[in-house]
């Protein structure tokens, strides 16, 4: 099927469809990053700020070690932000 209409108009409708359908590789949302820090920071106030806690995390819960890291680094400033 081939669609036609000047350049304007599709650049419009992918330009619309990008912003009502994120794309799958998108950054995490939020909550998610949100849901990670809250289990990192139980994490720590559990097991102490130990070496590999976000690769321990990462097998635990599933993901990347680079994201739990990340979450892990959220953790700490939220347990002690005078640091």
């Amino acid at each position: 099927m081939q669609y036609g209409g000047p350049q304007r108009s599709w650049e419009y409708v992918v330009r619309n469809a990008l912003e009502h359908h994120p794309t799958p590789a998108a950054a995490p949302s939020r909550s998610e990053a949100d849901r990670r820090a809250d289990v990192a920071l139980a994490a720590l106030r559990e097991r102490g700020d130990v070496r590999g806690l976000a690769a321990s995390l990462a097998r635990e819960h599933g993901g990347s070690p680079d994201v739990w890291s990340r979450a892990v680094n959220a953790a700490r400033l939220l347990a002690d932000p005078t640091t």
